[in-house]
């Protein structure tokens, strides 16, 4: 999965993230029914993309 986070105004990679609760970026993956879920922690890989780990 590679993740890319941009502005919706200006359509532009966002580099300037920060740390929230330890983790670069809190992914939460639900289904349909919301009985099951995937919270992970995708980690940086590059300067505006980061794949799934």
């Amino acid at each position: 999965m590679r993740i890319r986070v941009r502005d919706a105004a200006s359509d532009r990679p966002i580099r300037d993230v920060v740390r929230s609760h330890e983790a670069w970026m809190h992914l939460i993956v639900t289904r349909d029914e919301l009985a099951t879920f995937a919270h992970v922690h995708p980690q940086p890989a590059g300067r505006a993309s980061s794949p799934s780990t």
